[in-house]
């Protein structure tokens, strides 16, 4: 976040408090802000994560609860100052308390947080899978001290309580319960073991040791490892569950690792713990409080704001499963720099936050490959929106179910306005858990999807923490999961990848169509910052490679080639292995020669029995060697066939049947009698009846050529 101020003159507004947390918030590269009440007031951010920030500082520091929105449409210094002294008018006595005041009760039971219930439903579906783990590295070069560093590490569980937790189920869900202790520690690898060396060697084995399964009814929720590749190069690697690891925990981890290896090898003040709130107190809090606070508003608000919402994703490559595997890869996409800060500078023009912008970039082409004007896009949202909770390790995320009607006559910069004041409301409204609302929808699950949407947008908007370990220098490496928790997810690296990762379920989706959405994705964005106020329909679909041969395509240059059928092409397979056998069926088998002469001479009986009296004929045949003979026969003669299961009930045959306008059924049993379904004018014959009426046809006569398998 960027927030600008111009002058120091404290005396044009008082209020010291306010000013000393804006002067702390309101840094950037290390340079002091400088504030009076007349300075603008400019939100700028990858997302809203340090507006949260801001927001819960004020919040306990000054007793007004923040809403975001206050933060996002303050023009001034003076503004903002004067809509905390309102809000400290309407909300006195209201402020929820901090953790560790004292008004916490922990003799009652624990319980999971809302965001850890839904970790664990979606780890039941994803068994074997590291869809829902959260693994990074860091590469260390220098002399790390391992003594030192397993310390630090195992030191981790002893500060947060999330990470000494087994969850073990019970008939009313998945209790978390206490550990002694925890086996988190540091485990030595040496890449060079297995005989190869080098940066690909060590992310090999950090992929293996960070997507091993985790035993969650055993507390085994997180591991640490060093591969050493040599003595002053090494690659610290963790993996966490998702169930007591998300994204803001991330900084904390860093920071207190930090902290932590210094005292260690030198002898520094070891971590300040005495302030840490304890998860499982946060996750008893939070879920009274919303039952009692905001359940009833928030459940108002998004049942009305997704009424009538449906899934909407992009094409796949190939058909979905009965269930979902959550198998995974990763395609990126590297944004240039000047790119990265015209897109923040666009968005700082609207008011809007680039999460915003990016979201109405993918909503629009999300639109234009499903071509449906609603879609809902997920978005995840750290909900650390109360005193107490940044400093709270462990899974507090929630998840938003954002929805965009596009209407291609507006401009994109008017669509934006849109998408941010959905962003607003949805803000106000974020500690709706999205299970709970799933449920008070009433949604259907199904196991091969995810509900309301298929397409997320994760924007990381935690700062870089700091990692300052004593005489080691400190570059962060992405470590690939292998999987994909939806059908694609786009993850936002602005700050140190600078890139767009395309997670993607690889049941679904082959890398070349990932690639090819990535190019567009990009295109789409190039467009708009050429001209964010053309009218959506006016920006381009396509990337300029497609574009091209499209018209090459409508201009005739690219030649189509003659048409062929699938019977000349299956001939043409076996024209040079005539006798070897072509299709088996239990004992019976048919040579590639026998295949096709048994064909030609059913698609002669077929013209010979039907003539032009009819385009369809019915196969009423099990599976054998008949079937694929009855299939190339129909296609010989230019008639489309009808597939009939005699296992259907009489009903449907006969619904079938007068529907396709059927006036023959083709079988395979010898004895085959007319069945009372049948139409009267509907003839039933055997497969081998019409084999000896037929004589040999090597090709379509012109007549069939025009008819309807054709």
């Amino acid at each position: 976040m960027v927030l600008q101020a111009m002058h120091d003159n404290e005396r044009t507004l008082g209020g010291q408090r306010l000013f000393r947390l804006l002067r702390g918030s309101l840094r950037r590269a290390g340079e002091a802000a400088l504030v009076d009440g007349d300075s603008p007031l400019h939100v700028h951010s990858p997302d809203s994560l340090e507006i949260t920030r801001l927001a819960v500082q004020l919040t306990s520091e000054l007793g007004v609860t923040v809403p975001l929105r206050l933060l996002f449409e303050a023009r001034t210094v003076g503004e903002l100052a004067a809509g905390l002294e309102e809000l400290g008018r309407l909300q006195e006595g209201e402020v929820p308390a901090e953790l560790g005041s004292g008004s916490w009760d922990r003799r009652r039971r624990r319980r999971l947080s809302f965001s850890q219930e839904r970790m664990a439903f979606m780890q039941a579906l994803a068994t074997g899978s590291a869809a829902y783990h959260v693994a990074f590295g860091l590469r260390l070069r220098g002399p790390v001290d391992i003594g030192a560093l397993t310390r630090a590490i195992e030191s981790l569980p002893r500060r947060y309580d999330i990470l000494r937790t087994r969850f073990l189920p019970a008939a009313e869900g998945i209790l978390p319960l206490p550990l002694e202790s925890s086996s988190l520690t540091l485990r030595v690898i040496s890449a060079l073991a297995g005989g190869a060396s080098g940066p690909d060697a060590e992310l090999r084995i950090a992929t293996e040791f960070c997507n091993a399964p985790f035993d969650l009814e055993t507390g085994d929720t997180a591991r640490a490892a060093i591969i050493r590749a040599g003595p002053d190069s090494a690659l610290l690697v963790f993996s966490f569950h998702h169930i007591v690891m998300d994204q803001w925990s991330y900084e904390l981890l860093l920071d207190h690792l930090s902290q932590s290896y210094a005292h260690e090898l030198l002898g520094s003040a070891p971590p300040d713990t005495t302030h840490d709130p304890r998860f499982s107190d946060y996750a008893i809090w939070h879920r009274a409080w919303f039952r009692n606070s905001a359940f009833h508003q928030d459940r108002a608000y998004w049942l009305r704001k997704l009424d009538g919402a449906t899934r909407v994703t992009f094409e796949s490559d190939r058909p979905r499963g009965a269930l979902a595997s959550f198998r995974g890869a990763r395609w990126c996409l590297a944004l240039a720099e000047r790119t990265w800060q015209q897109l923040e500078e666009l968005a700082l023009r609207e008011r809007a936050t680039l999460s915003m912008l990016l979201f109405a970039a993918l909503a629009l082409q999300l639109r234009n490959e499903s071509g449906r004007d609603d879609v809902v896009v997920g978005m995840p949202i750290a909900n650390r929106n109360h005193p107490g909770a940044p400093g709270c390790f462990g899974t507090l995320l929630n998840t938003l179910a954002l929805r965009a009607r596009i209407d291609g006559a507006q401009s994109f910069v008017g669509f934006l306005s849109q998408v941010r004041a959905t962003f607003l409301e949805a803000f106000e409204h974020q500690d709706m858990p999205f299970e709970v609302l799933i449920g008070q929808m009433r949604v259907e699950r199904d196991p091969s999807v995810s509900p309301l949407f298929g397409v997320m947008l994760n924007v990381l908007n935690t700062p870089p923490a700091m990692v300052a370990l004593p005489n080691l220098a400190v570059e962060r490496v992405e470590i690939d999961r292998c999987g994909a928790q939806f059908d694609l997810t786009l993850t936002v690296d602005r700050l140190h990848t600078k890139s767009i990762w395309f997670e993607y379920a690889t049941d679904l989706y082959q890398e070349s169509t990932i690639d090819r959405l990535s190019q567009r994705y990009q295109n789409l964005l190039d467009a708009i910052l050429e001209d964010p106020g053309r009218a959506l329909d006016g920006l381009p679909q396509r990337t300029r490679a497609e574009a091209t041969q499209i018209r090459r395509w409508s201009n005739g240059h690219a030649g189509l080639a003659s048409p062929v059928t699938t019977h000349d092409l299956l001939a043409a397979g076996g024209a040079g292995k005539p006798a070897a056998a072509a299709v088996t069926s239990g004992a019976r088998t048919l040579s590639h020669r026998e295949l096709h002469e048994r064909a030609a001479r059913l698609a002669s009986g077929l013209v010979r029995a039907l003539g032009s009296r009819t385009t369809r004929v019915g196969l009423m045949l099990g599976r054998g060697v008949d079937l694929p003979v009855a299939i190339l026969g129909a296609l010989r003669a230019g008639i489309a066939f009808v597939p009939l299961d005699p296992a259907f009930p009489a009903e449907r045959l006969a619904f079938i049947v007068r529907d396709a306008g059927l006036q023959l059924i083709l079988t395979d049993m010898r004895d085959a009698a007319r069945e009372d379904w049948m139409p009267p004018d509907t003839a039933l014959r055997t497969l081998e009846s019409l084999l000896a009426e037929g004589g040999l046809l090597q090709a379509p006569t012109p007549a069939a050529e025009g008819r309807e398998a054709y």
